[in-house]
């Protein structure tokens, strides 16, 4: 569960845990890392929508959505690397889960940037902030 603080403050959490208020969740948001989930919200924190559960795989452990997946969740959206592994991932994903599920890889922002994860293209855009 995440939780932010002040007037444009957010509430992140997953359907069926004990925090008042969360709504049920529809989509998941995979990440390979947990630095890159973190990362990845920094970088969309403005366009974060509701009802979503960001996920770290701890690597390219795809297995674990297993634990998150029920009858609300309607979409995966995969943030892995850009990269081989990731490719992979992505795979077998579409493979596994593609029949109950909507799947969609949210790879492009690295691949536009040319970098292999979500910390160095939030690494990227800071550096250019202040160049």
């Amino acid at each position: 569960v995440l939780s932010g603080t002040g007037a444009t403050g957010f509430n992140l959490g997953y359907y069926g845990s004990k925090k008042a208020g969360l709504q049920k969740i529809d989509r998941i948001y995979l990440f390979e890392s947990p630095i890159d989930l973190l990362s990845g919200i920094a970088l969309f924190s403005n366009i974060i929508e509701e009802n979503v559960l960001f996920l770290s795989m701890g690597g390219c452990k795809y297995g674990i959505l297993d634990t998150y997946l029920t009858e609300d969740i309607k979409q995966i959206s995969f943030f892995g690397d850009n990269d081989k592994a990731g490719n992979e991932t992505f795979t077998k994903i579409k493979q596994t889960y593609g029949d109950k599920y909507i799947i969609k890889d949210g790879r492009n922002f690295l691949r536009k940037a040319n970098v292999k994860d979500f910390n160095e293209l939030l690494l990227l855009k800071n550096n250019q902030k202040t160049a």
